[in-house]
């Protein structure tokens, strides 16, 4: 509508100028009263068209020159990047306190109580991947009979997933963790008398604890714990870290030390996108694998299981029978 206007307001003063050229290109003699009059017609029109005129020129200049507050903005963005730096700083400190904690412990000659699990782990060879060629060899040693002790539960060959040719009988139960090297691959989702299948960390189902870490020069720094979920398109997903937490893309996901399989941290992958949305509880995280199927199945693989330490159960002293 203001363009309409403007062009409109352009229009008339341009015939005004127009009129106004014509007017004293003539002679004076012939035109002195048809000026006038011409004057006397155009006047109001002219005075309308440089207010109109002069009014653009301010609101325009208004525009162009009218610095925008962006005070606010900026005062926001420097306090989270402050609070960014004290988080990281005090995650800096905790490392640094808790080796000093241990180099206390070693001073002291604190002696270390065996635990009452022992890890064990069961190599695996994986033979996913031509599905058909495994149900024929399955077939195959069913035919030779039930007096071998073969049965149908014996092969699990699902339809997703790796499967790898330990079971049952070399203590394979299902949700137990499985690796390649020090790299997580995935849980076992289903247990065979002589196969299992794994399910990959990047399957929609697949659920596991996890802990950012962040390797500076100062040392390693432990960061915040949450779920590690597998995308179904080749990729995983940490939820349920806090918004006050700091994460940053390059951040290293491994599982928790606590909560690993004999203390030894399994890693899932790295972080490829990190985002928080305005007023979010939670970060968004987007994590690589650091082993993935797409690029081509791992040969070997072993299956990880604790087991009560034999020595620890014969020191337990017999409880008399009522």
């Amino acid at each position: 509508m203001a363009r309409k206007t403007l062009r409109r307001e352009l229009l008339a003063m341009s015939v005004c100028w127009l009129l106004g050229g014509l007017l004293l290109a003539s002679s004076s003699d012939s035109s002195g009263p048809i000026r006038n009059r011409a004057r006397d017609l155009v006047a109001p029109g002219a005075s309308m068209i440089q207010t109109a005129w002069s009014k653009s020129s301010r609101i325009i200049a208004d525009l162009r020159y009218r610095p925008v507050d962006t005070s606010p903005v900026e005062q926001l963005e420097e306090e989270l990047a402050h609070w960014r730096r004290a988080a990281l700083a005090m995650q800096i400190r905790e490392a640094r306190l808790r080796e000093d904690l241990e180099r206390l412990q070693t001073d002291v000659n604190v002696t270390a109580s065996e635990s009452l699990t022992i890890l064990s782990v069961v190599p695996a060879r994986v033979l996913g991947g031509d599905r058909d060629r495994l149900i024929e060899w399955s077939t195959s040693l069913l035919n030779r009979g039930t007096h071998d002790g073969l049965a149908v539960g014996d092969f699990v060959l699902g339809d997703d997933g790796l499967l790898i040719d330990q079971g049952e009988t070399s203590g394979v139960e299902a949700d137990l963790l499985v690796r390649a090297g020090r790299q997580a691959v995935g849980r076992i989702s289903s247990v065979g008398r002589w196969t299992s299948t794994v399910q990959p960390v990047t399957d929609p189902g697949f659920r596991g604890a996890a802990q950012l870490v962040r390797r500076l020069s100062e040392g390693t720094v432990f960061g915040a714990e949450g779920v590690l979920t597998g995308d179904g398109e080749g990729g995983c997903l940490l939820q349920f870290v806090s918004a006050t937490a700091p994460v940053a893309v390059g951040d290293l996901v491994y599982s928790p030390v606590l909560r690993s399989p004999g203390g030894v941290p399994l890693h899932y992958g790295t972080v490829v996108r990190a985002e928080l949305a305005t007023g979010a509880s939670h970060w968004v995280i987007e994590v690589d694998p650091a082993i993935s199927l797409a690029e081509g199945l791992p040969g070997h693989v072993e299956v990880l299981t604790e087991h009560l330490r034999a020595e620890r159960l014969a020191a337990v002293p017999s409880r008399p029978q009522p």
